[in-house]
């Protein structure tokens, strides 16, 4: 068991570092002491983890996308074992559109930070960190010994998550109602939360175009890509175009902080714009609605 040192200010001692060291690694260890069931294309259901023949797991949402599990903490916080995972042919992952975000701790599960911060997070839904204000918070919501359910979350995966509200009182957070407020990853999906939705991105709300200035690229030539959006850009919030070329991986091409802006690309595929929240949540979105070809 770690040790943990924390003084009034919540700041976790070095030797913390020594008791979490969760990497891919780690799940390609745990990986190779298990023999997963098998599926061929088309039978897979939704809301399933399936992996191919590399150590990645992914979650099959609900959306029909594939999300990635960063690391196996990520993954324990959501299941207590592999078994359940499902091997598929790699060609069936790169059949699978992929999701720019990956699986993030499910809400309640455990406290995190990050190695060089000394703030400590609970994890609230959609992958939002409320920062706990002190070691007396920390203590009523996960008792005397709540370091042991600390976690630090390595600085590359970090930016899966937003920072919201802090919590002050009691009443800011509850950790039962934040972890039976999910079931599976899918339920952790912030757009999945969105009334109507019809299993892929869309103008849900009517308020964002995107257009093109042709619809073919020729070798050594460029295209140009706007997008307006007509609703109020909140605080801090942004527009980002993405790409989907072979293997369905979704590339971030520009990002822009108004509500009307253009991006210059010069390869063909598909693009998409996403409005993103100052939380770096989407509100509004348009998929696949440019798609520009080579000529």
């Amino acid at each position: 068991m770690c040790d943990y040192h924390v003084d009034h200010d919540m700041k976790i001692m070095s030797n913390i570092s020594q008791c979490f060291v969760i990497t891919v690694l780690a799940l390609s260890v745990f990986l190779g002491s298990f023999v997963p069931s098998t599926a061929l294309a088309g039978a897979i259901p939704m809301n399933t983890a399936i992996k191919g023949s590399t150590p990645a797991v992914y979650w099959y949402a609900s959306d029909g996308k594939l999300y990635a599990f960063p690391n196996a903490a990520t993954y324990y916080t959501w299941f207590p074992t592999f078994k359940n995972v499902v091997t598929v042919s790699d060609s069936v992952i790169a059949g699978i559109p992929k999701a720019w975000i990956n699986v993030t701790y499910r809400p309640g599960a455990k406290l995190v930070k990050v190695q060089a911060d000394p703030k400590v997070f609970a994890v609230d839904r959609y992958g939002v960190l409320r920062w706990v204000t002190s070691e007396a918070n920390a203590s009523r919501l996960y008792g005397y010994f709540w370091q042991s359910q600390l976690h630090v979350i390595p600085d590359q995966i970090f930016g899966n998550y937003n920072i919201g509200q802090p919590i002050y009182l009691d009443t800011d957070y509850s950790v039962s109602d934040a972890y039976n407020g999910v079931t599976n990853p899918s339920d952790n999906i912030y757009h999945l939360g969105y009334a109507g939705y019809q299993g892929s991105f869309l103008d849900n709300k009517g308020l964002l175009t995107i257009t093109s200035n042709r619809s073919t690229i020729p070798f050594g030539q460029t295209a140009v890509i706007t997008a307006t959006y007509a609703g109020v850009l909140p605080q801090g919030g942004y527009m980002e175009f993405r790409s989907i070329f072979a293997g369905h991986s979704e590339l971030i091409s520009g990002r822009c902080y108004s509500s009307s802006c253009s991006v210059t690309v010069a390869d063909p595929g598909s693009y998409s714009v996403v409005v993103f929240n100052g939380y770096s949540q989407p509100i509004d979105w348009v998929t696949n609605s440019i798609r520009i070809q080579d000529q």
